[in-house]
């Protein structure tokens, strides 16, 4: 007991824990800098932003987004972000750092050409962020599950959009996530948070895929990944500047999405005025995987359209 109580008291990371913990085989393509990066299939490129928290259980370049892409005949790159899977880069958890991982994916595998940027829930901030900093090297975006900043997500998202001030579910979320943003904890913690999550996170509950919660895991540390949340708080808030997004934009949410609400999306369709707004009506946070051949149509039809205004609905 008393060392299980000096272990949560005491800020405990871990990094690079996925390719033993989740049997991870596939090797990336490259490594530059100890990151990791990835090029798969053929055809225009998609630029892929990973999940800049690494919550998942395996790269962004296998995950079920890449799958879609690659199914529609796009080539897809993308990197692990420092300290995840097999980028074994000390991390710091800052905005910067996941730009500059993607601009060296975009420089060791793209010449002459303009991309698709693509991501989903943080990875989408990313896809925002990058779309701001080099509008030249950008033809489309697609914004899925998105927030323009952290400050939205604390507005429209859990708890307060899932369960009420009162209830224990709101303030275990609250709690329980500052606690491992913080370190303070262990990797079952960490597992059970996330399949806490996934439950909230999915409206048709037969998608969910849970984490596997391992014996040894109470002797492993917080993902260190989760200092992402902690810089978070602070900054990362484009509000102000989306705006200046000229490309064509689509943007994706579940109706149920309580991560990412549907306001947050309207918003982002507001102020991104080359932009469509696609609602899937029997989805919660990922309408890939719910809704995944009606998600498949409607990139298809986005990236397939010619001229800025003929794709609008």
């Amino acid at each position: 007991m008393r060392k299980r109580l000096i272990t949560f008291f005491n800020s405990n990371y871990i990094s690079n824990y996925e390719p033993s913990e989740y049997k991870i085989a596939t090797l990336p393509t490259i490594t530059v800098n100890n990151i990791a990066l990835y090029d798969r299939g053929i055809g225009n490129t998609v630029l892929l932003f990973p999940y800049p928290h690494a919550h998942t259980e395996k790269p962004m370049a296998y995950d079920h987004l890449s799958e879609i892409f690659l199914s529609l005949g796009y080539r897809v790159i993308t990197f692990d972000p420092p300290g995840a899977f097999f980028s074994t880069k000390s991390p710091d958890g800052t905005m910067e750092e996941i730009l500059n991982c993607a601009q060296l994916t975009v420089e060791k595998f793209v010449q002459n050409e303009k991309l698709i940027v693509a991501g989903h829930s943080m990875g989408s901030l990313c896809a925002q962020a990058y779309t701001l900093k080099y509008p030249e090297l950008i033809k489309k975006l697609i914004i899925v599950g998105g927030i323009h900043g952290f400050s939205q997500a604390v507005k429209y998202g859990l708890p307060a959009s899932k369960w009420n001030i009162i209830s224990l579910e709101y303030w275990y979320i609250i709690l329980r996530g500052l606690l491992l943003t913080y370190g303070f904890g262990n990797l079952e913690k960490h597992k059970n948070y996330e399949n806490f999550m996934l439950k909230a996170s999915f409206f048709n509950k037969s998608f969910i895929k849970f984490n596997h919660i391992s014996k040894g895991d109470r002797n492993n540390g917080v993902p260190i990944r989760s200092i992402w949340s902690k810089n978070l708080f602070r900054r990362e808030n484009y509000s102000d500047l989306i705006h200046n997004i000229k490309v064509p934009t689509l943007i994706c949410v579940g109706k149920y999405d309580c991560e990412t609400p549907l306001k947050c999306s309207l918003e982002i369709k507001n102020k991104i005025k080359n932009s469509k707004l696609v609602v899937f009506q029997n989805s919660g946070h990922s309408p890939f995987i719910e809704e995944r051949e009606k998600f498949s149509l409607e990139i298809n039809n986005f990236l397939n359209a010619q001229g800025p205004w003929s794709w609008l609905g």
